[in-house]
């Protein structure tokens, strides 16, 4: 309270002090903040710092009005003692603490759901790193069984005809030299 009573008694009165025009600066940088998407309860903070700030500058351009009034001095002295101003000035630190409090706890939540995502994020990259391997793994095996089946099938179809031709020479009408080539005429 003295150094607001001291700083009353060493202005001249035409001087407009420091808080002259503050309220709109303090609508005009609280209105970002309520743009941006703000929730209820954020919003609802935010409107209730507003309009303790402008409580709070009323009060002081109340005492101003009071030093240039006819109670000069003593009128304002008054109305610093009475406290009004410390209270609501403490109303106003408390609800910034409070929102910078329950911003930091935001933050916090948003930063670990961020984590969370990128431990995720990678985890369903190496788990689809394992997939391919593994896909890649399973179709080399059945291309080489298919291949080996293939193989397989073809020597038994062959030991069938060298049969059949070791059975009936003149019927099978071609050698194994032969075999596989067009016939010549």
């Amino acid at each position: 309270g003295r150094g607001a009573a001291g700083s009353l008694r060493t202005r001249p009165p035409v001087a407009r002090g420091p808080g002259a025009g503050a309220a709109a600066d303090v609508h005009h940088a609280l209105a970002p903040g309520r743009g941006r998407g703000a929730d209820s309860t954020e919003q609802s903070r935010l409107d209730t710092l507003s309009i303790a700030i402008a409580e709070k500058l009323a009060d002081l351009e109340s005492t101003e009005r009071a030093y240039e009034g006819k109670g000069g001095v003593s009128a304002a002295a008054a109305l610093v003692k009475s406290a009004r101003g410390e209270e609501l000035m403490r109303e106003a630190r408390d609800l910034i603490g409070n929102i910078v409090s329950q911003e930091r706890t935001r933050l916090a939540l948003r930063e670990e759901h961020e984590r969370n995502l990128r431990n995720l994020t990678t985890a369903l990259v190496f788990a689809a790193f394992l997939l391919a391997g593994v896909l890649s793994l399973l179709v080399n095996t059945m291309l080489r069984r298919s291949v080996s089946a293939r193989v397989a099938a073809d020597g038994t179809r062959m030991a069938a005809l060298d049969a059949r031709e070791s059975a009936d020479p003149a019927r099978g009408g071609r050698t194994r030299a032969t075999r596989g080539q067009a016939p010549q005429r």
